[in-house]
């Protein structure tokens, strides 16, 4: 973990690796969790129980979010409250919903702007 901080209530579920950058803001009751904590096979096959995720720098994740194996949140992005965050997040932009999507791109945020 970089330069960054966690508000209250936050829960990381860790089965494998997860990385976070400088300048992250991660607010209360955000969970963590690149681990399903059991084995699923579907169509006969076994699927992956767990995968890295990765928050790169000066992201910033609202409230009630939840990040998910294998999720890469790229620099710069914001993550609005109440999300769920299955797929790669790119850099410079706000996604939101179940699941999360962009919404807007060419973000920034911070309290100089930037």
């Amino acid at each position: 973990m970089g330069d960054s901080y966690f508000n209250s209530h936050a829960r990381v579920l860790c089965g494998e690796k997860i990385q976070i950058g400088d300048g992250v803001a991660i607010a209360w009751n955000v969970q963590l969790l690149d681990d399903d904590r059991h084995n699923l096979t579907i169509d006969g096959r076994k699927t992956e129980q767990s995968a890295p995720i990765r928050i790169k720098d000066s992201v910033w994740i609202g409230h009630d979010v939840s990040v998910h194996k294998g999720v890469t949140i790229h620099e710069g992005s914001v993550v609005a409250n109440n999300s769920v965050v299955t797929d790669d997040v790119p850099p410079n932009t706000l996604v939101a919903g179940t699941p999360a999507e962009v919404v807007r791109e060419d973000v920034s945020w911070g309290s100089d702007g930037a």
